[in-house]
């Protein structure tokens, strides 16, 4: 009996040796493709409330991070811009610009309803080099994947808010100015453009988010975060 429980208390002891494990590879051997791939949907989401936090609030495009992610005229209407600044008609462009920057700001709510439902069933080939790729190997998956498709669902989104802040308006006052100076056309798609520099700011803003939850456990703010990503620590 006494060589029994001599027997027992060093299995046990063997187990709590064995099961320790500063380095988190236990913990990653217990989660499954599946398990993973929750938990970087998790962290896609959480980076997507974030980005929306930042971007999508008064004077977010405009002015968060002194302005890093304010919509200006493509450089394809640069001779647009030129052209009103040498008849001092500048003012209509700073006007189009504002009214540019309040529409993308107003466009919270059908991003988050877009990129949500994508990254809801969003997979991944292989989860496990995704958690221990890059800092930004999740967000780099949606932007590689799923930007097209996204771009298209809320285009109707973002033109909707453009119309209803008066930058459509003010985009055709600038073309007729324009037009008045200069008979050289020019073509540019300003929807298009403004909706790229809304995704650029938005994946950007979400890489940056990624980045935390990966190196800062304060930004793990769910469960699944800190057990998914714990195996990074």
């Amino acid at each position: 009996m006494k060589k029994f429980k001599y027997f027992l208390f060093a299995l046990v002891a063997f187990c709590c040796v064995s099961c320790y494990d500063d380095s988190g590879e236990f913990v990653e051997q217990m989660q499954t493709n599946d398990d993973i791939t929750l938990g970087l949907r998790a962290c896609l989401k959480t980076a997507l409330d974030t980005a929306n936090s930042h971007l999508c609030v008064d004077n977010g495009f405009s002015a968060y991070d002194n302005g890093k992610y304010a919509i200006g005229l493509p450089t394809s209407a640069a001779a647009i811009r030129d052209t009103l600044a040498a008849h001092g008609e500048s003012a209509l462009i700073d006007t189009l610009l504002a009214k540019t920057n309040r529409a993308a700001e107003s466009v919270g709510s059908v991003m988050k309803t877009n990129f949500s439902a994508t990254i809801t069933t969003m997979n991944f080939s292989n989860p496990s080099q995704v958690l221990k790729g890059a800092d930004d190997a999740a967000t780099t998956a949606l932007q590689l994947n799923y930007s097209a498709a996204l771009k298209s669902a809320v285009a109707q989104g973002i033109a909707s808010q453009l119309i209803a802040k008066g930058a459509f308006t003010t985009w055709s006052q600038v073309l007729t100015a324009y037009a008045k100076y200069n008979s050289t056309p020019v073509s540019v798609d300003f929807q298009q453009h403004v909706i790229n520099q809304i995704f650029d700011a938005f994946f950007a803003e979400m890489k940056v988010e990624e980045a935390n939850i990966r190196h800062n456990p304060d930004h793990r703010i769910s469960d699944i975060l800190k057990t998914t990503f714990s195996v990074l620590d």
